[in-house]
This record gives C-alpha cells, sequence and structure tokens, in this order.
C-alpha cells in the first residue's frame, strides 16, 4: 500500500541522474502532480512554525528551538558588545547603505538541498532534476548532531521556487509513501524564516536583500522536514571577539510532515 498526501497547506544528499529540457520538465512535472493527487490522503500530518507579526522576525529563537526539539538549540541573538567592521565609509555611501525592506523577502532564485535518512529507497524530483537512492540509507548516531547540522547546506541553485518538489520513499518498516512539497505554500509571499529582530539586522544597499535563502528537504523514516538557512549579516558580531561572525545563518524548520 502507498500512503501518499496533497495537501492544500503542504509546505538527502543525492546526485542528480538527469536534467530535462524546461518543456519537458513542466509536462513531467505537471503529470506527476496529477498522479500524487490521484491518491488517497491516509496518514499525512503537517505542523507549522509560523509565527509572523508586524515589526519583530517571524520567529524568535525561543518559538524556533520549541518548533524543532530534535535540531541542536539556537543561542540568543547578541543585540549588545561588539559592533560588527562597517568597512571603508567611502565605499558604504556608494553603497547607499539603508534599513532592509520589512519584512525580509528573497527575490526569484534560491539554493536547494536535501537528504535521505533511515530509508530504503528516495526518489526526489525538483526543477527538472530526479535525485534518486535505490539502497537503504541507515543513519549511525544522530542525523541531527551539532557537527551534522552545521555542514548541511542548500548547494543547488535554482530559479523554480514555484516548481512542486515530489518525493517518494520506503520507509524502514518497508511501507511505501509519495508527497508533493509545495514551496509557495511554506513560505507565503517568499518570506525569508529567520530569527534577527529588525533592529539588528545590517543596513543594506539600497535596503535590499540580496542572498540566496537555502530551501532543503529532509526524509527521515516517516517524516518529511522543510527548512530554510537563510545568511541574515547582523549589527553586533554574534560571537565576540570573531570579526566574522558578524552574521546568522540559522537552519529554522518551517514544516513537518507525519507519515
Amino acid at each position: 500500500m502507498i500512503h501518499s498526501a496533497v495537501g492544500k497547506d503542504d509546505p538527502f544528499d543525492m546526485s542528480p541522474t538527469g536534467r530535462l529540457g524546461q518543456k519537458r520538465s513542466m509536462r513531467s512535472s505537471i503529470s506527476l502532480v496529477v498522479a500524487l493527487a490521484a491518491g488517497q490522503v491516509l496518514s499525512a500530518c503537517a505542523s507549522s512554525g509560523a509565527h509572523i507579526r508586524d515589526d519583530a522576525p517571524p520567529l524568535t529563537v525561543e518559538q524556533a528551538n520549541a518548533n524543532a526539539p530534535f535540531l541542536p538549540p539556537l543561542p540568543a541573538v547578541a543585540m549588545s558588545g561588539e559592533l560588527a567592521s562597517t568597512g571603508d565609509p567611502v565605499v558604504l555611501e556608494a553603497l547607499n547603505l539603508q534599513p532592509v525592506e520589512w519584512p525580509i523577502r528573497f527575490k526569484k532564485a534560491i539554493n536547494f538541498g536535501l537528504r535521505c535518512v533511515n530509508t530504503k529507497t528516495c526518489t526526489l524530483q525538483f526543477d527538472g532534476m530526479t535525485f534518486r537512492r535505490l539502497e537503504p540509507v541507515t543513519f549511525i548516531g544522530d542525523p541531527y548532531a551539532p557537527e551534522i547540522v552545521r555542514g548541511w547546506d542548500a548547494t543547488r541553485l535554482s530559479y523554480a521556487f514555484d516548481d512542486p518538489v515530489a518525493v517518494s520513499w520506503r520507509s524502514l518498516d518497508g511501507a511505501e509513501h509519495r508527497t508533493v512539497v509545495e514551496l509557495p505554500k511554506i513560505f507565503g509571499g517568499r518570506q525569508v524564516l529567520h530569527v534577527v529582530p529588525r533592529d539588528e539586522v545590517a543596513l543594506m544597499a539600497d535596503g535590499d536583500y540580496e542572498h540566496l535563502p537555502g530551501i532543503l528537504v529532509e526524509i527521515n523514516d516517516r517524516s518529511v522536514h522543510v527548512y530554510m538557512r537563510a545568511l541574515i549579516p547582523t549589527r553586533h558580531l554574534q560571537r565576540p571577539g570573531r570579526p566574522l561572525s558578524n552574521y546568522r545563518a540559522d537552519l529554522i524548520l518551517a514544516r513537518s510532515y507525519s507519515f
């Protein structure tokens, strides 16, 4: 029996097996979505960590930690102490540094990353690419150990944020699962998910946020997790005495699905 889920509010490191042409990619994605939508929804439960307020970050550190207790806890945002270097005043004047437009939103491109652990097989299709692993992946130790989470990042450039992410896999008990992750419904309005208060975000050229956020999809046994890791420059050093710590790039859980 295949467990499928295509929810209205639904929001691994593998190498691609091939890239399709744009028209063919769109047809394949649409066909796959239709096929998956035809499946009976059996046991998908989604939880969201969205807490959006007018003049605050989408999430506080406390909320982010509570939403993902399995991840290493995020440290508090440093909002006092040593200021980050601002650089050459002449260069800064040319950049027309301004407070960033709030809430922070990203533009067209994203970086995409994936991970598959504790599965028999797993396949993911996104942006005309297919990522496939046909052998069991059993993680030895804690897959969320700090040194592992620190090194997990999104590395594949994509302009296909609006495309569906189709996932199929077999959990450790051998059950087959399918689902479609719709990124625009998770990151509504292309809002960047972060924990830095507005007053702590460093000034940016013309007030524009030009960084590419990382969106990461993880399959772990019977769960699918969707995260964002976005670079947010800060006014203060986040690690005293370390001049290159003038930013946050926290891995933040955006949505979870259980099957």
